[in-house]
């Protein structure tokens, strides 16, 4: 698969995978660098992967969202200034919840935020 970077790939270089989810992966190479492994075609056969490096504040995104399972990663974001404001999104939690429901027979769908 043309820029599909396999998870077996990644430990190898002695990188990790930051997290997965259904059509997309991210993963942490051992320059620092933050790589995306995104759908390109669901009903190909085998699926297809487009492989892109990823920006700085979606690299950053990442590596957030893989401190809930690797604490020690927070060594990786930028600490934030004594002086700035508390973040009126998460209340200065550092993460927003975002829970998406969705009913197939009433095609209704609820978002919620939360802080937390």
């Amino acid at each position: 698969m043309p820029g599909h970077v396999p998870a077996g790939d990644v430990a190898a270089s002695g990188g990790m995978t930051l997290f997965g989810t259904i059509g997309m992966s991210s993963h942490l190479r051992p320059d620092g660098s933050v790589w995306t492994n995104d759908t390109v075609d669901w009903m190909a056969e085998p699926l297809q992967w487009r492989g892109r490096r990823a920006g700085t504040r979606e690299a950053l995104g990442c590596i957030l969202v893989a401190t809930k399972r690797v604490p020690e990663l927070r060594a990786l974001l930028p600490v934030k200034p004594p002086e700035a404001p508390p973040c009126p999104a998460c209340a200065g939690g550092g993460h927003l919840t975002r829970v998406v429901r969705a009913s197939r027979a009433s095609g209704a769908t609820a978002a919620t935020v939360s802080a937390g």
